[in-house]
């Protein structure tokens, strides 16, 4: 059997794009992965045997991936500066220029994606970003005119893989050599829209903070979003680790509980990404919401690199 080999950057705590690809094919080899956050390195090593450089990516050479030319470069290099949540912290750099120079080295970072590609140009790379990346002209551009890349813009929702959340996020794949790739769409894992209540754990164990009760009993400016069984929850966000009142949901019986609400566990945050309840997160409760919410789902992954595999002949059949 054929075996592709797969580099990913920017990798974070769950690396939904390792786990997507090794999820829908064999044939895909996860070799490689990146990542600075000695938290999240540390979950990551608590799941994956392959290799992971535990460093900036602007100190690591391109020469750790060059086994990765024949196969898949993935990435998600981060979406803070891109996202709509940005502009309301914007109006503060104005007149802070040490908070200003560090979101300007974050928005930069996409280069070192493309140094990466440029240098060792993969037969295919894929990243992911939030959709409003397509207001930096700069940052598209880059990737559209790199040549011999066939270039794929994909915007993907959670919700149309059947997972129980809204979630938008822009893929942007370039292939080496001439291919036309179907909709991912056509791989669905679920053969039936999931909601609130298939995600919900049996007997959770949950810790209701007191801010949480405040902003239930109307202590803050909004109210929590409530969600029942029934429902498809809210975008997870990693915002979640300092907030859990933004969303809740109504608790069985017996179930800890305030005023008949409480928030998500962890597992059931990441049931709500599509990460499998195999899948170990080695932190405290708030860290592991942060990179949860910090993820990519494994779910739409697995549908790019089902969509993907055709395009590397008929060995991988």
């Amino acid at each position: 059997m054929l075996q592709i080999p797969v580099g990913s950057l920017f990798s974070g705590a769950v690396d939904g794009m390792a786990q997507g690809f090794e999820m829908a094919s064999d044939c895909y080899n996860v070799i490689l992965s990146n990542e600075i956050d000695p938290s999240a390195v540390k979950t990551h090593q608590l799941n994956y045997s392959h290799r992971i450089i535990a460093d900036d990516i602007r100190k690591v050479s391109v020469d750790n991936y060059l086994d990765v030319r024949e196969g898949v470069l993935v990435g998600t290099f981060p979406c803070v500066e891109y996202s709509l949540a940005a502009n309301i912290h914007k109006k503060k750099r104005e007149s802070n220029w040490k908070q200003a120079y560090h979101h300007a080295m974050v928005q930069d970072l996409f280069l070192h994606f493309f140094r990466y590609v440029a240098l060792i140009q993969p037969e295919v790379y894929l990243w992911e970003n939030s959709p409003e990346v397509r207001k930096f002209p700069i940052v598209m551009e880059t990737f559209r005119k790199l040549p011999p890349y066939d270039y794929y813009e994909m915007e993907l929702d959670t919700k149309d893989f059947r997972l129980p959340q809204r979630r938008k996020r822009l893929f942007v794949i370039g292939f080496k050599r001439r291919f036309t790739p179907v909709s991912p769409l056509y791989f669905q894992e679920f053969n039936r829209q999931l909601t609130i209540g298939d995600i919900r754990e049996e007997n959770p164990v949950i810790d209701i903070p007191d801010y949480v009760k405040k902003r239930i009993d109307g202590g803050y400016r909004d109210l929590p979003s409530v969600k029942a069984d029934h429902d498809i929850g809210n975008t997870c966000v990693a915002h979640y680790a300092r907030d859990r009142g933004t969303t809740l949901i109504y608790a069985r019986p017996g179930e800890p509980n305030y005023k008949g609400l409480r928030p998500f566990t962890n597992r059931e945050y990441a049931r709500q990404m599509g990460i499998p309840d195999a899948f170990q997160f080695a932190n405290a409760t708030t860290t592991n919401f942060k990179h949860i919410g910090n993820s990519v789902s494994p779910i739409v992954v697995k549908a790019l690199a089902k969509m993907i595999l055709p395009y590397f002949g008929e060995k991988t059949a």
